[in-house]
Order: structure tokens, then C-alpha cells, then sequence
């Protein structure tokens, strides 16, 4: 069946209750909640067009969305006590500049937000970061990083008091792949580590970063007409590469790949040839089972879901963005077991 290129969200709080948020056709966002394993409330956050967005939860529940519009005002909403209610607006970029790949996380007890921030007439983005004081948003420059015609997504993750960058950046015009940490002890940010050194474009950056500090990191190797999906595995606490840049697929057109740790499981699902296929490792990416088509997307529509949890019952997955059915039926594919929005398993 089809691939829905629109991505939505599911936020899923401490008590199981879930939130699926989402733009509509008119560029709204919508939000239709679930807390008896049926979906019953309905809200609209905002009717004004937006052009993208990110969502977050933080450990009282209180969901965080940050959503752009065309013209690069960025509005804060956040939905306490059963309301949403616009905290603030603001905007960042100057003329000629697009916010790009917003991402808001909670961390060391405030909320963050960081975005890529693009000019027109340079092949460089800035990383940039920002944080609220007095509902007033203070933003910092990170880092630079360059490209060609595409700009790669970042990835960020948070360990004590540390944060972690995932990132694309050119090296004699191919993008290669940098992390860069932050030094809480010193408060300052280290010089980026470059991790591949392929000499090959690439595209769909993905990664998750496991409970043993190991970074593992997803992409597809672009090659004229082909995209290949490799996988590479870094160690923070040794800052160096554990597991080599290897092949998972063949030299066709595999693109949006996604991995996932699910009950001490690497999943790595990607989208080929109308449908979705999958290959798992069961020893943290050392050895990959042989590439497996998933039926059921054969059959029925999907679309991807970045998926936000405290609920203590799903602390054996980590992950961010997967693939699924479609509303009301929500369910993820790939996993070996599925959330449904109207019987649960009990299983993620």
C-alpha cells in the first residue's frame, strides 16, 4: 500500500494516557488524546499554518510543543492540567534565514530547544540553542555545519549533565559524521569528533544512544541512483569507533531508515521498493540478521510517528521515530509487538 509522507507524533505519559499530535492538510495542529485505550478528546492548538514543529514530555507530564510558521515565529504551547495554552512567541532568524529541524528536549529541569538555522546564499547551518528565562528565550550558536543541496537532521541526547550532537558536515564535499559533546565540569562545548571518513554523500541520518554510552548510528549511502543503508557504532566513554562502517542493505532505493533498542534488541526498519523491510542484531550491532520484508506493510497504508514516553513499562525501548498504521488503528511496525491504540499488549 502507500507510504503517507506526513510525520506525526505520540506522546505517552506516566500513566499510559496517549496523545497523538499532528498537522493537518490546512497546516493545523490537532491533537486527539486516548486514556482508556479508546480515543474520545479532540483539540485543536492551533489554527495558525505551520511549517513544522516538535514535541516533548517531562517528568510531571506537562507535554512541550514548539511549532515554526513560514514566516519563522516560533509559539510555545505547553498542555498542563487537561489545557493547552500558549506559553510564548518569538522569533529568532533574520531576514533570509529558515528555522529547520526543530527539536525540544527536557533537560537538567528546563526545556530546550535547538534547530538548525539556514541562510539563503551560504552552504552553511547554524546549530543553535535556546533556552527560557522569564518566558524570554535566550539563544546561543553551537556550531556550524555545511552542506550541499540537502540538509542532514541532528540528532541530540543527554546523559547526566551532558549533551551529545549528531551531525552530517562536509569533508572535500562529501558529508561525513561528527558528534559533539558538551564538558559540564569545564561548561563548555569540546571540538567535534569526526567519526566516518567514507568519502561517500549521505542522507537520513538516524541514531539512538544506548544505557552503555555506545552511539548507534544510522544513515543511507548515496551513490547516483542508489541509497544503501550502513550502520557504524561509537563509544562516548573511549571516543572511538566500536564497530566499523558496514553495509545493511543492498545498492537499491533504501531511504528513511529508523533503528530502535527494544528488550536489549537493535531494529533497524527502512522504507524499499512500497513497503517496509527490517534487519535486527541481537549482540548491540555486532552481527545483523538477514534483511525481512514486513508483510503487513504490504497491505495497508503507514507513515512514520516520533514516539515521546515516561512511562516506566516501556524503559526497555529506546528510540525516536518509527513506523505505523494509521489513525485509529494505530500500531507500530517492526517491533515484534505492537501498541494499539484500542487494546493494548502491554507490550511496546
Amino acid at each position: 500500500m502507500a507510504f503517507m509522507g506526513n510525520l506525526e507524533y505520540l506522546i505517552n505519559n506516566s500513566q499510559s494516557h496517549l496523545y497523538n499530535i499532528f498537522l493537518d492538510e490546512k497546516k493545523e495542529i490537532k491533537c486527539i488524546s486516548s486514556k482508556q485505550n479508546k480515543w474520545a478528546d479532540y483539540h485543536v492548538i492551533s489554527q495558525n499554518g505551520s511549517s513544522d514543529m516538535d514535541i516533548t514530555i517531562d517528568p510531571s507530564d506537562n507535554i512541550h510543543l514548539f511549532n515554526v510558521h513560514d514566516n519563522n515565529k516560533v509559539n510555545y504551547f505547553i498542555f498542563n492540567k487537561q489545557k493547552w495554552r500558549l506559553k510564548t512567541s518569538f522569533n529568532l532568524t533574520a531576514e533570509g534565514e529558515k528555522i529547520l529541524y526543530p527539536i525540544c528536549i527536557y533537560h537538567n529541569n528546563q526545556i530546550n530547544l535547538f534547530y538548525y538555522e539556514k541562510n539563503s546564499v551560504s552552504s552553511l547551518c547554524k546549530l543553535k540553542h535556546v533556552v527560557f528565562e522569564k518566558n524570554k528565550a535566550k539563544e546561543n550558536l553551537i556550531f556550524q555545519a555545511s552542506y550541499h543541496r540537502f540538509i542532514n537532521p541532528f540528532k541530540v541526547f543527554t546523559v547526566n549533565n551532558n549533551m551529545i550532537f549528531l551531525f552530517t558536515s562536509l569533508v572535500n564535499d562529501k558529508e561525513e559524521i561528527f558528534i559533539k559533546k558538551f564538558d559540564s565540569q569545564k561548561e563548555e562545548w569540546l571540538p567535534p569528533i569526526q567519526i566516518t571518513n567514507t568519502g561517500v554523500s549521505k542522507l537520513y541520518l538516524d541514531g539512538l544512544l544506548d544505557n552503555s554510552n555506545n552511539i548507534h548510528i544510522l544513515w543511507s549511502n548515496y551513490t547516483e541512483d542508489d541509497l544503501t543503508i550502513n550502520y557504524i557504532k561509537f563509544n562516548l566513554e573511549e571516543n572511538k569507533v566500536f564497530i566499523e562502517p558496514q553495509k545493511l542493505s543492498e545498492s537499491l532505493n533504501c531511504s528513511f531508515p529508523h533503528i530502535t533498542l527494544f528488550n536489549s534488541r537493535v531494529i533497524v526498519v527502512w522504507y524499499q521498493f512500497e513497503h517496509l523491510v527490517t534487519t535486527t542484531s541481537n549482540d548491540f550491532g555486532d552481527t545483523w540478521s538477514e534483511v525481512k520484508p514486513i508483510a503487513k506493510s504490504k497491505r495497508i497504508n503507514f507513515k512514520r510517528y516520533r514516539f515521546r514516553t515516561n512511562y516506566n513499562e516501556y524503559s526497555n525501548f529506546i528510540g525516536d521515530t518509527l513506523f505505523g498504521t494509521l489513525y485509529p488503528a494505530i500500531q507500530f511496525l517492526g517491533l515484534g509487538g505492537d501498541i494499539d491504540d484500542e487494546v493494548s499488549t502491554g507490550e511496546l
